[in-house]
């Protein structure tokens, strides 16, 4: 599987265009969803430290009280973990319309608990429960009910707690006569996206907003002494939908914020040396301990199937962050220093009132395969603009989920703030496109273990606190997805997410078995060689169709992409620097390769053609061409270590020659035969030999050919006919010299210095050779009576390369 996941991007995109056609769809009903459902995920338990520590309170000590609100944790320290969460809260900058909100309070003040009995396969029974939250929580007014429906609610949730609880036994022996499955879940308002943007998009997203918050302790099995702790904080995002690249009903992203003391990150350079001790902990969970001494030693950004960490305290240093090694530093693409410079510019604005407020980019604009498929355009209205990740910068997001799925993510680095810089930090920013949350729009979250002696004692606490430890979708289990089906009880990106306690994340810090690293890497403009849809738009529906084209063309990439990176230089010089490229996979040994050398060709006497041939000729010999030698310039732009896209420009000079007879005689017909060509296709080194600085590799693609006879003679003697261009090269709009007149195909050995012989570390160099075999269709016009054919010729090339 890491192998597949180290295709090239466009490689997944284009999988994902094939699935995605209308044929590939499927409907998804009450009645087959189970086909598609994968198997429930497992709680997550409380780490031993928040056991060990008393995090929620000491239930053995005397003045240990839950009556306000009842919730698991010890009033007092209740209100202490708020008051931390708030500290710590994020900054949020949507994408679009949808933010974070309250489950509950979108469900309305009876939630109304999907339950579903499958045997064989089949939906043989359904329920509705009914559960209740406190008003106060969400500022909606309770509801009266029914006692009997209250009271058959009250009976279904005890059973499931004690079936499906934490506290259930499951059977390690199935059945042979029934195979049994319950599905619980909540449908929430629409059943795809238009409908969903339909349900959310008129919600004021400045108002109802909340996140959650949950604080746990982790303890490093490895740390030496007392300092062994961390003390973390998850915020949790629910938003009631995903439209991405593949859509599901529900969706659970969030942050993680490891806090510490201004003591502790004094003496640290990294988050990993600025542990809290017991001792610490009892003093920060204190009321009287002055919570603005709490800094934020790192953040961890969940983003789809990935976790980014920001190490604040590495990265907030005066001291320059390490570039890396000599053989994964990229210094004309990559900018290595950009985390740095964005966090200590966060740190700092406004007298550091911000500092301890990570800022959290939600979603971003789908660029991928997927934006061919919406024929008319859309715009500022398209749909997969609201995926739900959570970024730490704006820019280019590449491979961020399954299929190499990529995001553009708007917003400003540091955001604008007012000019009065006394303001509170909630009121500093003057963007209104940032959300902050304040103490009452974040909820406190214990662990479920907290809550059990609770939910099988007291039926309002049950129906109230139902919903967080049974194993409940939060929104319509499956959603309609083009890959849904090819294999059955597989997430494709269209299932809704389990409950925060079963979430992978739960109560852990950075990757897990569902979370995999994002280390990032970051390229200086926002088009670059990792992916062609670099040029895709969201929302442009046909318009994307001759962008993605253009972006394949030779030219296109020769003349935007490879000088990208000294643009982007001069943006900055004139105030507008580009949004930046973020990358997971270890950069290619070089993004750019640029080569010139001369070539000799062989073969291609059929141009001989394109001499003039009177009508009075009766039979004409077939043409020679000499063979000649021209320059020709390589183009390469590396998508890995072993794939390139090529372009190639050349030109050359030759002798053609014809003899034409009739009655009278034989005569020759020469001239001289002047070529330009513009290649573009694909290169993948094969083979490496002794290291992997010299590769055997095959090339091959298309092009187009421009070609004119000149200085014509027949029999020796001027023929005075001048010969107009013919063949073609590509327009710059949409037009038929588009389609190329050419295909071509070889191999070739190139050997390319190791990094540590670089020229000032900075440009590689090497030889390459290569041998390739042309096939040209040449038309010629009626008045030489001879139609279109198609010219084989060869050359062999060899070039001295550079690259960087």
């Amino acid at each position: 599987m890491q192998r597949l996941a180290r295709l090239p991007a466009f490689f997944w995109s284009a999988l994902v265009g094939a699935m995605t056609s209308p044929l590939a769809a499927q409907d998804i009903t009450r009645d087959n969803y189970f086909d598609y459902l994968p198997p429930p995920g497992r709680l997550v338990s409380q780490t031993r430290a928040t056991a060990r520590l008393h995090l929620f309170g000491d239930r053995n000590s005397p003045s240990f009280s839950d009556l306000a609100p009842a919730d698991g944790i010890d009033d007092t320290r209740a209100a202490r973990l708020l008051q931390i969460a708030e500290r710590f809260s994020p900054i949020i900058r949507p994408n679009n319309f949808s933010v974070p909100r309250d489950p509950r309070a979108v469900l309305g003040p009876q939630q109304r608990l999907m339950s579903d009995l499958w045997v064989n396969g089949r939906r043989v029974n359904s329920d509705t429960i009914l559960l209740e939250q406190r008003a106060a929580e969400t500022g909606l007014t309770q509801q009266s009910d029914n006692s009997a429906q209250r009271e058959k609610s009250d009976l279904l949730l005890a059973r499931l707690l004690s079936s499906h609880g934490p506290r259930s036994f499951a059977p390690l022996v199935e059945p042979a006569e029934a195979d049994s499955d319950r599905v619980l879940f909540f449908d929430f308002p629409g059943s795809e996206p238009k409908t969903w943007r339909a349900s959310y998009q008129r919600l004021d997203p400045r108002s109802g907003s909340r996140v959650f918050a949950h604080p746990f302790l982790s303890e490093s099995p490895t740390a030496a002494g007392d300092a062994r702790y961390q003390l973390v904080v998850q915020f949790w995002f629910f938003y009631p939908f995903n439209d991405g690249a593949n859509a599901h009903e529900g969706d659970w992203e969030g942050v993680n914020v490891v806090a510490t003391t201004r003591e502790r990150a004094a003496k640290a350079r990294t988050a990993d040396q600025a542990m809290l001790s017991a001792a610490d902990i009892q003093s920060v969970l204190s009321p009287d301990y002055p919570v603005d001494s709490l800094v934020v030693a790192a953040a961890f950004y969940f983003i789809h199937q990935h976790v980014l960490t920001l190490d604040y305290l590495a990265l907030g240093s005066p001291e320059p962050a390490p570039t890396g090694t000599v053989a994964d530093a990229h210094y004309a693409w990559e900018d290595v220093d950009y985390a740095r410079r964005a966090i200590r510019g966060r740190l700092s604005t406004a007298g550091g009132k911000l500092a301890t407020h990570p800022l959290v980019y939600v979603g971003g604009d789908n660029k991928g395969a997927a934006e061919l498929l919406a024929f008319w355009p859309r715009f500022g209205k398209s749909l997969r603009r609201n995926s739900g990740a959570s970024f730490p910068f704006p820019g280019i997001w590449q491979t961020v989920a399954g299929f190499a799925v990529t995001e553009g993510v708007q917003g400003e680095v540091v955001p604008r703030l007012h000019a009065d810089t006394s303001l509170a930090w909630h009121e500093l920013i003057a963007d209104d496109a940032y959300l902050t949350y304040r103490a009452s729009e974040i909820v406190v979250l214990p662990d479920w273990e907290e809550l059990l002696g609770q939910l099988e004692t007291n039926a309002d606490f049950r129906r109230e606190w139902g919903w967080f430890v049974l194993p409940i979708r939060w929104g319509f289990p499956v959603s309609k997805s083009p890959a849904a089906g090819f294999v059955k009880h597989t997430n494709v990106g269209n299932i809704a997410p389990m409950g925060l306690a079963y979430h992978a994340a739960w109560n852990r810090i950075g990757a897990t078995t569902e979370h995999f690293e994002y280390r990032v890497r970051v390229l200086r403009t926002p088009v670059s060689p990792n992916t062609p849809w670099a040029v895709v738009k969201n929302g442009w529906g046909f318009l994307n169709v001759p962008l993605a084209v253009w972006g394949l063309m030779p030219g296109f990439n020769v003349g935007l992409i490879q000088l990208m990176p000294w643009v982007s230089g001069g943006m900055h010089l004139v105030g507008a620097p580009p949004r930046r490229t973020f990358t997971p996979d270890r950069l290619p040994r070089r993004f750019t390769t640029e080569g010139q050398g001369i070539f000799r060709e062989f073969g291609g006497r059929d141009f001989a053609g394109v001499l003039s041939r009177a009508d009075t000729v009766l039979a004409a010999s077939r043409g020679v061409r000499e063979n000649q030698i021209g320059p020709r310039f390589w183009f390469n732009l590396h998508f890995g270590d072993h794939f390139s896209l090529e372009n190639t420009y050349s030109w050359s000079t030759s002798d053609i020659a014809y003899d034409a007879s009739n009655a009278s005689g034989t005569w020759p017909v020469t001239g001289s035969l002047e070529m330009r060509q513009l290649t573009g296709g694909i290169r993948y080194d094969v083979l490496e030999i002794g290291s992997e600085d010299a590769h055997i590799y095959a090339r091959g693609g298309y092009g187009w050919l421009w070609y004119r006879a000149s200085d014509e003679r027949i029999n020796g003697q001027p023929s005075g006919i001048s010969h107009e261009r013919e063949g073609y090269f590509p327009t710059i709009l949409p037009s038929r010299h588009w389609m190329p007149n050419t295909l071509y195909a070889g191999a070739g050995l190139e050997a390319f210095s190791p990094r540590r012989y670089w020229l000032f570390g900075l440009l590689g160099y090497g030889v390459r050779v290569e041998y390739s075999g042309f096939a040209h269709r040449l038309h010629y016009d009626d008045t030489r009576r001879r139609g279109d054919v198609t010219s084989l010729r060869g050359d062999l090339a060899t070039s001295l390369v550079f690259g960087w």
